[in-house]
């Protein structure tokens, strides 16, 4: 158990890292959702890749789930953030935009979840 809390812990660092570095660079300009927008799809696409290609692995199941999908990802993936930065752009009058930001942001993630999944089990 303390082994499964590491593993969940130190790849958890740096995927929140890796996700603070996607955001910070898709703000050069100001601040904007889509490095978050980034983060969420990517990540579930990469989640979908992962559980297809490795779900029956040996390696997977005994550490890989734990560090990848509920460490790296569950950290690097931001639905959290993804909520503030709705509410914030229809805050800020951006209503239109906000749907759209929300819309777009589930249907992506959901069809790079199942892209994933379909790539490796083709």
């Amino acid at each position: 158990m303390i082994k499964s809390i590491l593993l969940v812990a130190c790849a958890g660092a740096l995927g929140a890292v890796a996700r603070y570095g996607v955001i910070v660079l898709s703000e050069w300009q100001e601040w904007n959702p889509w490095g978050t927008f980034a983060v969420n799809v990517f990540g579930c696409f990469a989640i979908g890749v992962l559980i297809a290609a490795a779900s029956d692995a040996d390696w997977f199941e005994s550490y890989g789930r734990n560090l990848l999908v509920f460490g790296f990802l569950g950290a690097f993936t931001t639905f959290s953030a993804f909520s503030m930065d709705t509410l914030q752009l229809a805050q800020a009058g951006k209503m239109h935009v906000a749907i759209l930001y929300a819309a777009l942001t589930v249907f992506a993630c959901l069809a790079a979840t199942y892209t994933g999944l379909k790539l490796v089990n083709h």
